[in-house]
């Protein structure tokens, strides 16, 4: 149980490492809330990326994964893309606490995977499940969590009804992802590392804001987001949000800007580290009708210690 968990759970950790392959676009669900994905191979290259696989613990178990499966999430995933679906909590949810949930969540990798090992591992575990569905070979863990192995360089995880329904659109017309959302996609693929688009608001999905406070009723504003990071000796954020009226992109630009002035103003001891008020004397907002576009260029050593301040300051630094 212990390798094949492990497996799924490194897919789902690689989440922040996604990228729009036009294949796993073609698997993703067109209901999404929130579609993401990285070039893992551009981003692992470049200096910030170096500097975290090098400080990356060593575990044994991940280790014993990597001899059994034959798969080592550091060298072997070359593209990642995620898809879910933010649910807002029910009017009496008291077990999510008011908050918002994942109703369904789908991991889409492309990368190198030795098939016969890693189903020879799954084959020990009694918890596993060996099946095939769609002609692809799927491992069912606990009959909730499922991961498909599509063929040697493509894989699924996620919620078995999820990655059922992605083997679905492989062999079928594929995914119907808007033309608005997939051109956003494509948009940030091709110039950045990292991104992200989420095609609903704030309002959807956070309701507890309500409607009597004001930054509360900006923040309701927001239909759309999206956002993209390009590493380098710099890394370099930009951040898109569409509101409902030039109106609330207005106001919400002024909400994104007082909030950082009260980061600089309480910084320090007891207030917000310097290190993060450093970076925000870098960022720029602007408006352009309903849009309202952030950007952030942060040098990759003010960033590499703001880890390092989060993490411990044993990290070990880049090496390129």
């Amino acid at each position: 149980m212990r390798q094949t968990t492990l497996l799924a759970a490194l897919l789902f950790a690689g989440s922040s490492l996604f990228a729009a392959d036009p294949q796993l676009l073609a698997m993703a669900p067109s209901d999404a809330t929130t579609y993401a994905g990285i070039n893992v191979t551009q981003a692992k290259t470049s200096q910030f990326g170096q500097f975290l696989l090098n400080n990356i613990p060593q575990n044994a178990d991940i280790q014993t994964f990597i001899t059994k499966t034959g798969f080592d999430p550091r060298t072997d995933l070359t593209e990642v893309l995620m898809a879910a679906t933010l649910t807002a909590p029910a009017a009496n949810a008291a077990t999510q606490n008011g908050h918002p949930s994942f109703s369904s969540g789908l991991v889409l990798a492309k990368g190198t995977f030795n098939i016969p090992k890693i189903v020879a591992t799954a084959g020990a575990d009694q918890k596993v499940q060996l099946s095939t569905y769609a002609g692809v070979q799927l491992l069912t863990i606990d009959g909730t969590m499922a991961f498909g192995l599509i063929d040697a360089s493509t894989a699924a995880v996620g919620d078995l009804v999820s990655v059922k329904a992605a083997l679905d659109r492989r062999t079928g017309p594929g995914s119907a992802i808007d033309s608005g959302t997939m051109a956003r996609i494509n948009e940030l693929s091709t110039t950045e590392d990292a991104w992200s688009v989420s095609t609903k608001g704030l309002a959807g999905a956070l309701p507890m804001l309500g409607t009597g406070d004001s930054g509360s009723a900006v923040l309701q504003s927001i239909q759309q987001s999206s956002g993209g990071i390009k590493f380098g000796s710099s890394v370099v954020l930009t951040v898109q949000v569409i509101a409902d009226s030039t109106q609330d992109a207005a106001s919400l630009s002024d909400v994104v800007k007082m909030l950082s002035q009260m980061a600089s103003m309480h910084s320090g001891t007891g207030g917000a580290p310097s290190e993060l008020t450093n970076l925000l004397k870098g960022l720029t907002i602007s408006t352009d009708g309903t849009a309202v576009n952030l950007s952030l260029t942060v040098a990759e050593d003010q960033l590499e210690a703001l880890v390092k301040m989060a993490h411990g300051s044993g990290m070990a630094a880049a090496t390129i």
